[in-house]
C-alpha cells in the first residue's frame, strides 16, 4: 500500500522528483566544497573530466622528443585520476551530516517523523513508541534510539525486536547520500529512489520482526505516539549545531579508513 501511495498517486511522484532535485542540489553544493577544498584534479567537474585530456596530455608526455605547446598545464582540463573515494564521498559523510544536525536543532525533521510515525502506527497497528522510531529512521538511521530513550527500559521483547530490524534494515540519511552519489551518473533520479526505498524499508522491517518475535503484552506507548520535545539544555545556536553535526559526520567518515 505504501509503495501504490509513492509511485501511483500524481501528488506523491512530483514529491519524489523534487525530493530528488533537492537531494541532487545538495550533493552539487557538497562537491563544489570540495572541489574548493581539494581542488580541481583531485575532484573535477564532468565537463572538465575525460579520457580525451588525459590521453592528450600522456601521449604528449611520453612521446620523444616532448614538444609543449603554448598554454599546455597540468590540470584538471587534462588529468583525470578518477573517482577518489577519501575526496569525493568521504566529504559527503560530513556535509549530510551538518545538514541534518542543523535541520534538527531547527525543528524542521521532528513534524515531519510525527507524520510517518502516526501513519505507521494506524496502518499497521504499532505503539507509539515503535513507530516513532521506524518513522525517525527514515531520516538519521540507527541515532533514531535517541527519540524513544524515555521507554527503552520498559518496552516489550516485540518491539524492541522491531525496532533493531527497522535499523538495520535501513540506511542514514549520510549513507543515502553517498549512493546517490555514486549512482547518479548513470541513474540521475536515482537520489528520489533511494528515499522512497527508506519509506518502504520501514513497515517491511516491522513485518519480519513481527513474524519473528509476535507482540505477547501490552506495550506502555499502545494507541499513541509519544511526543519527544528537545530539552532548553539541549539546543544549540546554528553555527554550533552545523561544527557540532560535522564534527560527527568527520567520525563516522573516518571509521572506514584504517
Amino acid at each position: 500500500m505504501v509503495g501504490l501511495l509513492i509511485f501511483l498517486l500524481p501528488i506523491s511522484r512530483d514529491a519524489v522528483v523534487w525530493l530528488s532535485g533537492l537531494l541532487n542540489g545538495l550533493i552539487d553544493a557538497s562537491d563544489a566544497g570540495s572541489r574548493f577544498l581539494f581542488g580541481p584534479i583531485l575532484v573535477p567537474t564532468a565537463a572538465l573530466a575525460g579520457p580525451a585530456g588525459a590521453g592528450r596530455w600522456i601521449a604528449r608526455a611520453l612521446t620523444d622528443p616532448f614538444v609543449p605547446v603554448p598554454g599546455d598545464r597540468l590540470g584538471g582540463g587534462n588529468l583525470d585520476l578518477g573517482y577518489i573515494f577519501a575526496f569525493r564521498s568521504l566529504p559527503q559523510v560530513v556535509f549530510f551530516s551538518a545538514i541534518f544536525a542543523l535541520l534538527y536543532n531547527l525543528g524542521a525533521i521532528q513534524p515531519v517523523v510525527r507524520v510517518f510515525a502516526r501513519f505507521f502506527r494506524w496502518a499497521m497497528g504499532l505503539s507509539g513508541a515503535e513507530a516513532l522510531a521506524g518513522a525517525a529512521n527514515i531520516f538519521v538511521g540507527i541515532e533514531s534510539a535517541i527519540a524513544i530513550k524515555p521507554f527503552l527500559e520498559r518496552m516489550t521483547r516485540s518491539e524492541l525486536c522491531a525496532i533493531l530490524a527497522s535499523m538495520f534494515g535501513s540506511i542514514a540519511s549520510t549513507v543515502l547520500g553517498l549512493y546517490a552519489v555514486f549512482l547518479r551518473g548513470t541513474f540521475p533520479s536515482i537520489a528520489g529512489h533511494l528515499m522512497a526505498a527508506s519509506v518502504l524499508t520501514i513497515p517491511a522491517a516491522f513485518v519480519i520482526a513481527k513474524i519473528l518475535v509476535p507482540e505477547t503484552e501490552e506495550p506502555e506507548t499502545l494507541g499513541q505516539v509519544p511526543v519527544v520535545e528537545m530539552a532548553d539544555e539541549e539546543r544549540q545556536s546554528l553555527m554550533d549545531s552545523l561544527i557540532l553535526g560535522a564534527l560527527d559526520g568527520v567520525k563516522m567518515a573516518t571509521v572506514p579508513l584504517p
